[in-house]
């Protein structure tokens, strides 16, 4: 899902930045992808609400927070490693456009 992300980015600033136009089948690409991703996103969200929503108290946001962070913990390194990658091609595609 965050190769998905960069990739909308991309999408998304090639537009902005008059590289391609709107109608484009690369942009329409994008706008599919962002449609897919956006709708992971809110299934997931729903998901996690529903987690919450089970237990004996009322959700809030630090019950949200530590849900998070124990879900996350166990791939901190990949995370870390993933974020190192992203912006090695932000860097690249930004290179090339320039």
């Amino acid at each position: 899902m965050l190769w998905n992300a960069f990739e909308i980015h991309i999408a998304r600033s090639q537009v902005v930045h008059g590289i391609v136009s709107a109608g484009s089948p690369l942009f329409r690409k994008g706008l599919r992808l962002a449609h897919e991703v956006t709708r992971t996103a809110l299934f997931r969200g729903l998901e996690l609400q529903s987690h919450l929503d089970a237990a004996p108290f009322p959700s809030t946001l630090k019950s949200l927070d530590d849900l998070y962070n124990n879900l996350l913990s166990p791939h901190a390194r990949l995370f870390t490693r993933l974020r190192k990658e992203l912006h090695a091609r932000h860097q690249a595609v930004r290179k090339a456009h320039n």
